[in-house]
């Protein structure tokens, strides 16, 4: 279980808080997805999560645990997959996973060949094991930094934009592809991304605005929740209110802060 509890970030000479008490659990084995329009603090708060950036107030709680005390969440429960590959594109796909390997955990000889291979198999590329990754399309460099964080089985996967530039079909099937991962060793996928298609593949959405939650739940009641036709008409309605007031309906919708759950 992932908590986040009234978690705030602000930044010294801004006048507003890029994140203002964001509370929200997300169960074991769950696929959430974390949407708003451009500078409403998704990337800041997956960051957040990450550990890449603190909270000014509030907490995090991983497990039942404070993420900053013993028993928190450990380096290789945590994967992370930024927008932009990180992989060296002079080395085969193989050998980046195999790097990766060697940076996240302790195997070595045949135990980090086989994670490697592993890894790569989870990702879909075994294939293109042996392709050199400046060459891969951008799906498959996707993939490849999947793969990589994958070598440490974490609990807690966390992806940035990772669909952004890709053509619709590359974008759907990454999504399903992390559809597919957190349904395996009950993993937690948590998804940035700014297009509101293909919504229906998580189990549950978070809507941001201006730093604000407008929305935590299931995607089926994303449209009726807003009164709109379609959700691809949401962020034109989230311009018609201020985010405290979006933030104050769903905190009455749902009965208060401590009741931000993943459900619908």
């Amino acid at each position: 279980m992932l908590t986040l509890e009234n978690v705030t970030h602000t930044i010294p000479g801004h006048p507003s808080p890029l994140l203002e008490q964001v509370s929200l659990e997300v169960p074991a084995g769950h696929f959430m997805a974390i949407v708003g329009p451009s500078g409403c603090g998704k990337t800041t708060l997956l960051k957040i999560i990450a550990g890449l950036l603190l909270e000014t107030s509030g907490r995090i709680l991983w497990r039942g645990h404070d993420y900053s005390d013993e028993g928190g969440i450990a380096p290789q429960e945590l994967g992370y997959v930024p927008q932009f590959s990180i992989a060296h594109d002079p080395l085969m796909v193989e050998e980046c996973v195999e790097n990766a390997v060697r940076l996240r955990t302790r195997l070595s000889g045949e135990q980090l060949y086989l994670a490697a291979d592993e890894a790569i198999a989870a990702a879909g590329l075994e294939a293109l094991r042996e392709q050199r990754a400046g060459v891969l399309s951008g799906g498959q460099k996707r993939r490849l930094s999947l793969a990589m964080e994958l070598v440490s089985h974490p609990a807690l996967l966390l992806c940035d934009e990772v669909t952004s530039g890709l053509d619709p079909r590359s974008g759907d099937e990454i999504v399903r592809l992390l559809h597919s991962l957190s349904r395996k060793d009950h993993r937690i996928v948590v998804n940035v991304t700014h297009s509101l298609n293909g919504l229906e593949l998580y189990d549950s959405v978070l809507v941001l605005t201006g730093g604000r939650v407008a929305y935590h739940g299931a995607p089926g009641t994303l449209a009726h929740y807003f009164s709109v036709p379609g959700v691809e008409d949401i962020y034109p309605r989230l311009e018609l209110r201020q985010p405290s007031e979006w933030h104050e309906s769903w905190q009455k919708r749902r009965g208060g802060p401590g009741r931000q759950g993943g459900g619908g």
